[in-house]
């Protein structure tokens, strides 16, 4: 994760990247609960509060939705939830309570089974063209059904009419169990998948890309019938997600930017499309005789919702580690004379450091080759990408931590700021209202969270503060939904 092709360092000097892969493989492989919570809170606590709850999200709606929609319609009533205050709800007190809804659905998560469906089918859309087949012939009698729909389309200026026909002949066939002319019923769906994952792919989200979205979400409604329980989900976050900043005036009489289409209310949308389409694809093709494989293994539960909440020790366990302070502590130390002394200690710098991330990086998430914009990959210079090495961050590490948002905030509380081009700090040898000058500044803030890599060894920094894409991605450099 990056901003402008950077490396982001969280609060305990973790690749931001890395973090989110590492909280996606801890929840997949399921085994502990431990480090589920602890990468969960590494990047809640680094101030990525908003951030972690679209992760999470994303996460339910990639592995766990289809086979579990109540307990995702559970999560999503959280989700809008989060930041409400009532003294009657527990799991609604404020940002306390938005931490504990959180972290109770990351255990959930880690409790319930997962398939990867619709994962593999957003991943292959990446690169996957479909072909489209022109109009020929006459037209399915079922066409008729929506061509008021698709004229008023045409009319606002929407060109692409032969795509919606073919989306919409995907649809009739594979819930009949058969694929469009000579496709197999496998590749209809992922054609289905690619359609939906590149509605209009532009940059900014316009009139154009509206029209698109609300065509291809009338059609699956018509389909359906807006009694569909995904359907009406998919209606109300449109409504409560209503665009902010998305053209118009503001209330200052400016002209409001276009939102980027990499936002969160297009990813869900997209994904509870294909959710739903797939999930009636397996309610439909239920009992018939050598059902196609690639929705054979997966059993939908449509019980009521079943949701985990924190143990006490759970909780003891994330707040364990979410102290920069020094850390004291005994112990037992055996002179040469054989006399035994009971010692005081303190961590702290890097060993504290050290402390502070009782799990590493593995080398698992190496497997996840993500389908989301690539703009983390790399500045670029004169055509080419430059990657930062582990000597460039272990040596700028104030500058590559100062993007998230809490050493943000530790180097205003020291009023340290940084010059962007050469990655340091700025106003050096100033001196402030309280008459100290920024080296002075420098020595408060490396007194409260010094850390001198010079000090720790190769293996103890690891790859967690490395930016090594091609090991992690491969050469996938997915574009952005």
């Amino acid at each position: 994760m990056s901003v402008d092709g950077n490396v982001i360092l969280t609060r305990y000097l973790f690749n931001l990247l890395y973090v989110r892969l590492s909280l996606l493989d801890a929840l997949l492989i399921k085994d502990n609960l431990n480090e589920v919570l602890y990468w969960m809170s590494e990047y809640y606590y680094s101030g990525f509060n908003e951030e972690c709850w679209e992760w999470c999200i994303i996460i339910a709606m990639d592995f766990y939705a289809l086979s579990n929609p109540l307990f995702f319609y559970h999560v999503i009533k959280k989700y809008f939830k989060r930041n409400v205050t009532n003294k009657d709800d527990d799991n609604a007190d404020g940002n306390n309570g938005s931490e504990k809804m959180l972290f109770n659905i990351g255990k959930s998560l880690f409790k319930k089974k997962y398939n990867c469906l619709i994962y593999n089918l957003l991943k292959q859309s990446v690169t996957r063209k479909v072909k489209i087949p022109g109009i020929r012939g006459r037209k399915p009698i079922y066409f008729k059904d929506y061509k008021d729909i698709i004229d008023d389309c045409v009319r606002s200026g929407y060109k692409d009419e032969k795509k919606v026909y073919y989306f919409i002949r995907c649809l009739y066939s594979i819930n009949k169990g058969i694929g469009v002319n000579k496709e197999s019923y496998e590749n209809t769906i992922k054609n289905v998948a690619s359609i939906i994952y590149n509605i209009n792919s532009v940059d900014y989200i316009n009139e154009k890309y509206n029209n698109e979205m609300e065509l291809i979400i009338n059609i699956c409604e018509k389909f359906y019938s807006s009694k569909n329980q995904n359907i009406k989900c998919i209606r109300k976050l449109i409504k409560v997600f209503k665009l902010k900043g998305n053209g118009g005036i503001s209330g200052s009489g400016e002209l409001n930017k276009p939102k980027h289409i990499y936002n969160f209310e297009v990813k869900i949308i997209k994904r509870l499309l294909l959710i739903n389409i797939i999930q009636m694809c397996i309610k439909n093709n239920e009992g018939i005789v050598g059902k196609e494989e690639i929705i054979n293994e997966i059993n939908i539960t449509w019980k009521k919702d079943t949701s985990h909440v924190l143990s006490q020790e759970d909780y003891d366990f994330i707040m364990k580690y979410n102290d920069s302070k020094p850390v004291h502590y005994q112990k037992e130390v055996t002179y040469e004379s054989g006399e035994k002394e009971i010692k005081n200690f303190t961590l702290k710098g890097c060993r504290l450091l050290i402390h502070n991330r009782p799990f590493k990086m593995k080398d698992s998430i190496k497997r996840y080759k993500l389908y989301r914009r690539s703009d983390w990959n790399g500045v670029k210079v004169g055509g080419t990408r430059i990657r930062p090495d582990l000597m460039e961050i272990k040596d700028n590490w104030h500058y590559y931590s100062s993007l998230s948002p809490i050493w943000k905030e530790r180097y205003k509380k020291h009023d340290l700021d940084f010059d962007e081009e050469h990655k340091m700090f700025i106003n050096h040898g100033k001196v402030s209202v309280e008459g100290k000058t920024s080296e002075d500044k420098y020595e408060d803030f490396m007194e409260d969270y010094g850390y001198d890599f010079q000090e720790m060894r190769m293996s103890e920094l690891g790859c967690d503060l490395m930016f090594r894409i091609k090991r992690v991605m491969g050469n996938n450099e997915g574009r952005g939904q």
